[in-house]
């Protein structure tokens, strides 16, 4: 992942999309350069909430499924994974209870990159078009172009999700991974 360019990973609904992106948001977060120069995190999960995405965190580094309900862990074991990944000042997380709004998004980017975060990874796209009242082809296209803008102006790398349709497309466009720097 590098500075001011775009990744984008695109797949079928159910696929693991999410877990892959959380294996990537945890070695970003654990990386020896990234953590020698203070840079910070910024995780949007937008299907979940921010409680499941630090449990899928912790569970990716402790190697273990906290987040499956008849798992057996201790006290002692969520504790440790959570102050080895999610209790310190380089992991922020998008509260984004009650809005996905394209503009509320990109401004929570903003505010998460003057907290020092450096790498942003937004899951999904898609969630965030259908909240609006549009396009969902413009809408996607649009959120698109202003998160690789964002990317160029800001000196970040913004990595995010977006779902497919039945031929294998981003749903609804062409237009993401044009934007992107890589798509995968």
């Amino acid at each position: 992942l590098r500075l001011s360019e775009a990744l984008l990973l695109m797949a079928d609904t159910g696929v693991g999309k999410s877990s892959i992106f959380r294996a990537i948001e945890l070695a970003v977060l654990h990386n020896p350069d990234v953590i020698e120069k203070g840079y910070g995190v910024g995780v949007l999960h937008l299907e979940e909430t921010n409680s499941d995405t630090a449990l899928g965190l912790m569970s990716i580094h402790a190697k273990k499924p906290f987040h499956l309900p008849d798992v057996e862990k201790t006290e002692e074991e969520l504790r440790k994974a959570y102050d080895e990944v999610v209790n310190n000042d380089r992991l922020f997380f998008y509260d984004h209870f009650g809005s996905n709004d394209i503009e509320v998004v990109l401004n929570k980017i903003r505010q998460m990159v003057v907290m020092g975060c450096k790498y942003i990874f937004v899951d999904h796209l898609s969630i965030i078009v259908s909240d609006q009242s549009g396009d969902e082809r413009k809408d996607l296209d649009e959120i698109s172009t202003k998160l690789k803008t964002l990317t160029m102006e800001l000196d970040i790398a913004v990595c995010c999700i977006i779902h497919t349709n039945r031929q294998g497309q981003a749903r609804g466009s062409a237009g993401p991974e044009k934007v992107a720097n890589v798509h995968i």
